[in-house]
């Protein structure tokens, strides 16, 4: 039993020494540490005996952590196969990044927010593939991913909305109803106003949508543009052999971008 024991505790031990040559201090690497092994026994108990079958306690007995530390880290084994993590975004960086900051230039504020969410991530390359590919063969895994993913780009597409709002002179939310387009994207719709002049009331409706297209069109760019920054840090930190901090990968990522459209 002791030597069972103390297998199941190098698990833990051999995640910690993936990650001791990032930025992180001890405690933080251990905390990682147990959140890479939930989600390994997760994917190997899951993929191995099924989703229904698999119990917090198995995965907690295969990782070598114990079920109230697996509480700590997650909210259930659904999350646990998923390695569902909060969205690290700085409160007060997302209120300088709203206001306009830190530089005023909305390219450079985006790998300066792309900097504060990339952290040595536990959910690697191939831990997201092997989540994907279980959330696949499940509905309820499926469906739990696409609503995490739509919590993330809510949180995002709020935060980008009021930056570009202020950047570009827009109404501000507040003067808008909100609505819910087929796709599930929150849309703003001018409020309805009287005008005795009909058509003067159809031209300003029709400039108002057509302002509100073009914010809405930044906002996107602006979102798919962090995407990228992101994902292109995180696939040269992982070819790099994860060595240092993810962040320092965002220079080049950005230089990628230009790149591809055509800048200098």
């Amino acid at each position: 039993m002791q030597s069972l024991q103390s297998c199941r505790r190098c698990k833990v031990v051999d995640v910690v020494r993936d990650v001791a040559d990032g930025p992180l201090g001890l405690r933080e690497r251990q905390k990682r540490a147990r959140r890479a092994a939930l989600v390994d026994a997760a994917h190997l108990l899951v993929a191995r005996d099924g989703l229904d079958a698999v119990t917090v306690e198995a995965i907690c007995a295969e990782a070598g952590v114990s079920p109230r530390t697996f509480f700590n880290y997650f909210e259930s084994k659904d999350d646990a196969v998923l390695g569902m993590e909060p969205l690290a975004l700085d409160p007060d960086l997302a209120e300088t990044f709203a206001a306009g900051g830190p530089t005023g230039d909305l390219a450079s504020d985006l790998e300066a927010l792309a900097r504060s969410v990339l952290v040595v991530p536990v959910m690697t390359r191939d831990r997201l593939a092997a989540a994907a590919e279980l959330a696949r063969r499940d509905p309820r895994l499926s469906a739990r991913l696409l609503a995490w993913m739509e919590r993330y780009r809510v949180q995002v597409d709020a935060l980008l909305r009021r930056r570009i709002a202020g950047d570009t002179g827009a109404p501000d939310d507040t003067s808008h109803t909100s609505e819910t387009d087929a796709t599930g994207r929150t849309r703003f719709a001018a409020s309805s106003t009287t005008d005795d002049d009909g058509g003067g009331a159809a031209a300003a409706a029709g400039s108002t949508t057509g302002t509100e297209a073009a914010h809405d069109a930044l906002v996107e760019i602006a979102g798919m543009t962090l995407m990228v920054l992101v994902r292109s840090a995180l696939t040269r930190w992982e070819m790099s052999g994860a060595r240092g901090e993810v962040g320092d990968h965002l220079g080049a990522a950005r230089a990628d971008l230009r790149l591809l459209l055509g800048g200098t």
